[in-house]
């Protein structure tokens, strides 16, 4: 719903007129220069309403801001679970970690699901929504934050890259600083690690931010993997194969003790997205046995309606046969992998996949 539709949905239901929302704008801002026709543009979506009038639209209809600014901004989703928000706080109650942790866990779901072009406007009327209740500074709120920002880096990646996914990981590893919980500050750091690294971005700065997300404690967990896994990698990239091989071996030792029944989320690490993982490391350390090895682990576990990652697959296996020396069948095998997908699944991330197999096919 547009910002325009949305207007005329409030003014309906207070059985108002156009030249009566005006004139109660008009009266609630203190400020007499409202028209019946600027209302009536705003409706035909031929001119939008500014923040002050937004401000004071929020007033009047008892609307949180926030979900006003997202539908402006295209993002309507946040008003739903605005208004949901609000029925729940009108009854006294305490909008609580649970439905956050609910909400974030969609998201993670339906990043896995979804191509990141459907998910990123609906996560980003959730974030406009969740930023208008930080100022209650509550320790769930920010965990929320922390663990959404890192939905919407990894939908930004596959739209824009690394270079704009980072920001958000950035932003997420603050937040979970600021929630005080240690097991969240690791997952933010390795995870953010991993998928920066696994995006294409450069190795070093990666390798900082998993070293200092395994120094907030010695626990197995799952920020602890994912960071021993963006080691793997960086060190990998950097033609450290001994580094590598350590941080994997560190991998597998914890990996049963951290791994997941869930099998699509963001938030979790089941068998199959740890072999994906990690068909990705050999291949570029040109351990062709290994790599296919974890391929066929990866197909063998990974749910049937998660065909966006089988393409994952495809291009590890692409590279690792380049690798090999069987250069023309690696690169249909890239080819074909990245035309059997719908358009938009064909990521910014998976594209890169498929460039870095061309590039190994030049090299070799």
């Amino acid at each position: 719903m547009s910002i325009g539709k949305l207007i005329k949905v409030l003014r309906d239901g207070r059985g108002w007129s156009q030249g009566d929302l005006a004139v109660h704008l008009c009266n609630v801002s203190g400020r007499p220069t409202l028209t019946r026709e600027e209302v009536s543009r705003w409706e035909a979506g031929k001119r939008s309403p500014g923040r002050f009038w937004l401000r004071f639209m929020a007033e009047l209809f008892s609307v949180p801001l926030e979900a006003l600014q997202a539908a402006k901004a295209g993002h309507p989703s946040a008003l739903a679970e605005a208004a949901r928000q609000g029925i729940m706080e009108a009854m006294g109650e305490v909008v609580s970690m649970d439905d956050w942790r609910r909400l974030a866990d969609d998201y993670g779901r339906d990043f896995m699901a979804l191509s990141a072009r459907r998910v990123e406007p609906r996560l980003a009327g959730g974030l406009l929504l969740l930023r208008g209740k930080l100022s209650d500074d509550r320790p769930c709120l920010w965990e929320a934050a922390a663990r959404l920002s890192i939905v919407m880096g990894m939908a930004t990646a596959s739209l824009d890259g690394p270079a704009a996914s980072a920001r958000w990981y950035r932003t997420a590893v603050a937040a979970a600083d600021r929630s005080g919980r240690t097991s969240l500050r690791e997952w933010t750091r390795g995870q953010g690690a991993l998928a920066l690294v696994y995006e294409g971005a450069e190795p070093e700065p990666v390798i900082s931010v998993a070293v200092d997300g395994l120094a907030l404690s010695e626990s197995p967990s799952l920020g602890r993997l994912c960071a021993l896994l963006a080691l793997a990698h960086g060190y990998g990239k950097l033609g450290e194969p001994g580094l590598a091989l350590d941080a994997l071996r560190g991998a597998d030792e914890m990996f049963p003790a951290v791994e997941t029944d869930e099998q699509a989320s963001v938030f979790s690490m089941p068998r199959w997205g740890y072999s994906l993982t990690k068909t990705l490391v050999h291949a570029r350390l040109g351990d062709v046995e290994r790599s296919q090895a974890e391929q066929d682990t990866a197909d063998l576990y990974r749910p049937a309606h998660l065909s966006r990652y089988a393409a994952h697959t495809g291009v590890h296996r692409a590279l690792s046969v380049v690798k090999s020396g069987d250069v023309n069948t690696g690169l249909d095998l890239a080819r074909e992998t990245l035309a059997d997908l719908p358009e938009d699944h064909r990521s910014t991330v998976l594209q890169g996949f498929v460039s870095e197999v061309k590039a190994a096919a030049r090299a070799t």
